[in-house]
């Protein structure tokens, strides 16, 4: 029985994550690299999303998605489905991106992605960031996001020490007013009542074949 119990605690703990990443964060710059280190991801092309804004007017302050919403400081949010001013779609075979792309210039409309559930895995193409690097925040920890240059674009991929619930991307030296983002992909993270019933059904397995 002894060595029942300690096998259910260790099953639990390997299922809730007790035996987590113990290493610091790790970075990509390449999508392939990320989805293969990341394990399960979702990942919203924005191809199921009606577009809306255009490249001179129509942005939101804030917009929802399955799995997170996103907020600006100015009404830049939108969604194409065509290529302008170099913001460009990275899906293969799609046509839709999320732009942060404020009309009246002068001010980089910086955004917030609020997540509905934790997770400690996140990428995403960024497009057309020009000569300005971006910054990705969570807290007062941040990491860089390099110049894509006029028309071009930037992977980023992060796996963390512990999920979060929300970040930013902010550009802090300078004035970008447009940016691309597309195929942002969200760790899948199991939650804890499903991963707590799936310890107790082994354990129950378990204890049915020592008293047979």
């Amino acid at each position: 029985m002894k060595n029942q119990i300690l096998l259910f605690t260790l099953l639990v703990s390997i299922i809730m994550g007790g035996f987590g990443r113990s290493e610091a964060d790790q970075v990509f710059d390449n999508e392939d690299s990320f989805l293969n280190a990341a394990g399960p991801v979702r990942t919203e092309d924005f191809e199921s999303t009606e577009p809306f804004g255009t490249n001179s007017d129509g942005g939101v302050l804030n917009t929802l998605f399955f799995g997170f919403e996103v907020f600006s400081i100015v009404d830049s949010l939108k969604v194409p489905d065509y290529n302008y001013a170099g913001l460009h779609n990275t899906t293969v075979g799609g046509r839709n991106y999320l732009a942060s792309d404020f009309d009246d210039g002068g001010i980089t409309p910086n955004i917030r992605f609020v997540l509905d559930n934790p997770t400690d895995r996140i990428g995403f193409y960024v497009t057309d960031l020009d000569s300005l690097n971006m910054q990705f925040f969570i807290g007062v920890q941040s990491y860089e996001i390099p110049a894509t240059g006029d028309g071009g674009e930037a992977y980023f991929g992060i796996i963390l020490d512990n999920p979060v619930d929300e970040f930013r991307l902010l550009i802090v030296d300078g004035a970008d007013t447009a940016y691309g983002i597309d195929d942002f992909s969200l760790g899948v993270v199991p939650e804890p009542g499903s991963a707590l019933v799936l310890g107790v059904a082994c354990f129950g397995l378990l204890a049915r074949r020592r008293w047979k």
